[in-house]
């Protein structure tokens, strides 16, 4: 049985150290690597992250000649070859094909090269849509290490996505830290990482615990680790133990050639998701996970109008700028506080770069859509647009003036809603009469609520986080209910601590209600001040809630609660492309969670909130600021964002019937693709798209336009496309020998490549 030894180190972008320090340690690898690759002609090595090697080849371009060469001789190979090794969780769609598009664009203009083993050393998590989008990217096989199921525990399968597509995936059952070939240079973060030293008994002890997971498949040892220095003794030891013959024969490989001597062999098939652990960073320093989402709602909407102008729209530089902070440690806010600034700093700046000062409101996705929006100066205008079309703001017409109100309700055709005198939900009823709140619950319907947590900015409520222990390499996700269990002796209160409203002020039209709650939760001295702007009105099914607070204090969570009357129902959260039905614990959520049964239900949006789920009572829950740190591995005060400002923007959406209807769809869509601003006009002549098939992308392309499209509801979609396009890859190259078909199978994404001129683009 072969066994392919990788050798390799984990890249950080941002994590306990700022970018320069990690650029620095990076081309230290580099430079060792080479010498090795030159030295040793049996040696291979994988580079993990294309940021790195475009920082290198920019200050040292007299390498690229040699790092061309061994790339050619397929020695140095790239894994996952992206731009930045993402957190696989917490990514949208089209951001993930963006990362592999400029990581492999990169490789094959400067080495000829291309990456098709994906290797995602760490991160938590692993959605049910991956196996299309990586497939379409060019992706042969999948590598992971954390979050195997309890029900799987297999090294090899066939990974079953959402759409059906499959891929032939490995999990990295004893971690990317494996062994260590007696090298005087220490590895970073060591702390966190379980190596054996390469004797003939370390590797025995590897292969045997592998052998728990695996069948008669090649087997897979990492030599590397966190900024791992490559050991020169490595093929002087690995020569020695085969000659010994104690050992099954070993080689140095790369991922691909792994995939390689695996596609023969007969591997069991597995479907579903691969989900979570450390559920700390859905919320943990969530300002950059806000900054993701409008910045990318931002450069989307922004080269779609270029693309439909002729202007300008949005450059490979700019999209990089924006991608590089979804590495995962940086998304998920487990960084120290030089990298929370940089990180902070630089998509603030990107995003106040890439605001239009027009006085225009641009509808960036293919739907005609009819909403109340209010602009800086707090004018309320009733907006109706076409698809993709941009008109001035005062072409709308205003909203009636509001008059101050008290207690009452509002109620619209699509519900009913009950407030008390200090502006708290009482009732919801939908349009044909079913109760949704549970007004018994002592938590409010949309307000927050406080817990007191003690973990750091990877776990919940405990710290601190054994990363490289055995269990980090499964699925670790338990319940997480609105009032947490008491423990036997009592003594920790573990009580969720529940809004004050101070004061209410409340308004109201015959066309709108708006109430606005200013309160504050507090538990001894730890107190957080908030406001609460509630709108109503009756254009729109929602319930929208914008929640502001400038966080004080230590070690607490903030969630907002919303008891429900529902006594069972469904849990769906929305992934990247799809839907997934999931338990009563924290995931994940892209833009969207679903409870309900087939008589009623609710959606809770968020925008860049993603940690939702709804415990064993009913309660759909939001979690939106954690003020935590991890000051036992670095300087971390910033995490607790204490003084800085936040808001947060969320919707409810309560509804009749089951899961999916096209009105709630094109709610949910134009929601979680805000209007943005346009310097002027520009008339919408697309034709719609159906409810259930979103628009991911329209930008430009060398031979017209490139559309990216997924059905996103589950549901076959007919006749799609109304003009002639050619079939694109993921990575937006156009497929010669493929067939554009306009139908949709559920949960498919396809790409298109669409001539202005209506004729298919030619190659040349």
């Amino acid at each position: 049985m072969q066994v392919h030894i990788i050798s390799s180190f984990h890249y950080d972008y941002l994590y306990l150290e700022n970018s320069e320090t990690y650029f620095q340690l990076g081309f230290r690898i580099l430079d060792k690597a080479m010498e090795l690759l030159e030295a040793e002609p049996e040696w291979n090595f994988t580079v993990e992250q294309t940021i790195l090697i475009e920082e290198y080849l920019r200050r040292f371009p007299e390498k690229r000649p040699v790092m061309r060469r061994f790339a050619g001789e397929g020695r140095l190979s790239f894994a996952p070859g992206m731009y930045v090794m993402p957190d696989m969780n917490m990514v949208d769609a089209e951001s993930l094909f963006l990362l592999a598009k400029y990581g492999k664009n990169f490789l094959q203009e400067n080495f000829g090269t291309d990456a098709k083993a994906c290797w995602i050393a760490d991160c938590w998590g692993h959605h049910a849509q991956l196996p299309q989008i990586l497939k379409q990217c060019g992706y042969d096989g999948y590598f992971f290490w954390r979050c195997m199921r309890h029900d799987l525990e297999k090294t090899d399968f066939r990974w079953k996505g959402l759409d059906g597509s499959e891929i032939t995936t490995h999990w990295l059952a004893t971690g990317y830290a494996d062994i260590n070939f007696h090298s005087e240079d220490t590895v970073l973060h060591a702390e966190e990482l379980s190596f054996a030293a390469g004797t003939a008994d370390d590797i025995q002890q590897r292969l045997d615990k592998i052998s728990l997971y695996a069948g008669d498949t090649p087997r897979l040892l990492c030599n590397g680790g966190d900024f791992r220095m490559p050991q020169e003794f490595g093929g002087k030891v690995l020569r020695t133990l085969n000659r010994t013959g104690n050992l099954p024969p070993m080689k140095f490989s790369t991922p691909e050639k792994f995939l390689k001597e695996l596609a023969g062999a007969e591997l069991p098939q597995a479907s579903g998701e691969f989900n979570g652990a450390f559920q700390g960073c859905y919320s943990t320093n969530i300002l950059i996970k806000q900054l993701l989402y409008y910045n990318r709602e931002q450069l989307l909407a922004k080269e779609t109008l270029g693309a439909l102008t002729g202007k300008d729209g949005v450059s490979g530089e700019e999209w990089k700028k924006l991608l590089r902070h979804f590495f995962h440690d940086t998304v998920c806010g487990t960084i120290c506080d030089d990298a929370l600034r940089a990180a902070v700093t630089e998509l603030r700046s990107l995003y106040d770069n890439n605001r239009s000062s027009g006085n225009c409101l641009f509808n960036p996705v293919l739907r005609r859509r009819h909403e109340v929006f209010q602009d800086e100066n707090g004018q309320r205008r009733e907006v109706t647009l076409s698809p993709f079309e941009s008109r001035e703001f005062s072409d709308f017409p205003e909203m009636p003036e509001l008059r101050t109100s008290a207690a009452g309700c509002f109620e619209n055709r699509f519900y009913r809603c009950t407030y008390d005198e200090k502006g708290r939900i009482t009732s919801l009823k939908t349009h044909q009469k079913r109760e949704l709140v549970d007004a018994s619950s002592p938590a409010w319907f949309g307000l927050p609520v406080m817990q007191m947590d003690h973990g750091d900015n990877w776990l919940l409520y405990d710290a601190p986080l054994n990363g490289g222990c055995d269990a980090a390499a499964f699925t670790d996700n338990h319940p997480d209910p609105l009032f947490r269990e008491t423990l036997r002796n009592g003594l920790v209160n573990n009580s969720p601590f529940f809004a004050n409203i101070d004061h209410a002020e409340i308004s109201n039209s015959s066309r709108e209600c708006v109430i606005i709650q200013h309160g504050h939760l507090q538990f001894w001295q730890l107190r957080v001040d908030f406001k609460l702007t509630v709108n109503l009105d009756d254009v729109s099914p929602l319930l929208k809630f914008k929640l502001d607070i400038t966080p004080t204090g230590k070690y607490y969570r903030l969630r907002a609660a919303f008891p429900t009357a529902l006594q069972t129902g469904n849990i769906h959260h929305g992934i990247p492309g799809g839907i997934q039905l999931r338990d009563n614990c924290e995931y994940p959520a892209d833009g969207f969670i679903h409870y309900g049964d087939t008589q009623s239900g609710l959606f809770l949006l968020n925008r860049g909130i993603p940690g939702n789920n709804v415990d064993e009572n009913g309660v759909m829950l939001l979690s939106l600021f954690r003020a935590v740190a991890m000051e036992y591995k670095c300087a971390s005060e910033g995490s607790f964002n204490r003084n800085v400002p936040h808001s947060f923007e969320y919707a409810i959406l309560p509804h009749d019937g089951g899961l999916y209807d096209s009105g709630n769809a094109e709610a949910i869509e134009n929601y979680l693709r805000p209007l943005q601003r346009a310097a002027e006009p520009c008339k919408g002549i697309w034709q719609e798209l159906p409810a259930n098939v979103r628009l991911l992308a329209l930008r430009k392309h060398p031979q017209g336009l490139f559309l990216r499209l997924a059905e996103v509801w589950g549901q076959p979609a007919e006749n799609v496309l109304p003009f002639p396009c050619l079939p694109s890859d993921g990575l937006e190259n156009i497929q010669y020998s493929g067939n554009v078909t306009p139908d949709f199978r559920p949960f498919e994404i396809k790409n298109y490549i669409w001539s202005s001129n209506g004729i298919s683009p030619v190659k040349n």
